[in-house]
């Protein structure tokens, strides 16, 4: 049996405006339309989205290395670094991230104050919101336990 303990937190509030809390980021390397595209979806939920152009292949952090396949793969990792970074200048308390291709829920705003109060209560530093994969990942697996009951039918398809 499994014991949930529920604790009241700020976001449970009606008043409560998760904005004030968290900063919205995304990596969009050398596309004007899909940075376009991004940013008017999240938009549509009434979210500021920060983009993030990608780190260019000039850049000296990618002198490590001359293949170009590395390179890209290091763009794309330094660009997410590049956006921690600009998270954490800001001072608050939640940063999301992803990359151009994502698709976002349609319901994300509704939906952030139940995700930062699960977040709060399972006393995370990191939250994966999606995920890709064919195999069922369990509560046991982290040492965490699911704030809602896992379904095996979303998997691969669980995407923001």
């Amino acid at each position: 049996m499994n014991i949930v303990y529920y604790i009241p937190s700020m976001a449970d509030s009606p008043e409560y405006d998760f904005r004030n809390d968290c900063e919205f980021y995304c990596v969009s390397y050398n596309s004007p339309e899909r940075a376009k595209t991004m940013t008017h979806r999240f938009a549509q939920l009434g979210i500021h989205l920060n983009v993030h152009t990608g780190v260019q292949m000039n850049d000296p952090r990618l002198a490590i290395t001359d293949d170009m396949s590395n390179k890209r793969l290091w763009s794309c990792c330094y660009g997410h670094l590049d956006n921690l970074a600009n998270f954490y200048a800001t001072g608050k308390k939640y940063g999301f991230t992803s990359e151009d291709d994502v698709h976002i829920r349609k319901d994300l705003a509704e939906m952030m104050p139940t995700i930062i109060r699960d977040f709060e209560e399972m006393k995370l530093d990191v939250l994966l919101m999606g995920y890709m994969t064919t195999v069922p990942i369990y509560d046991w697996y982290s040492g965490y336990h699911f704030a809602q009951e896992y379904q095996p039918e979303q998997i691969g398809r669980a995407h923001v």
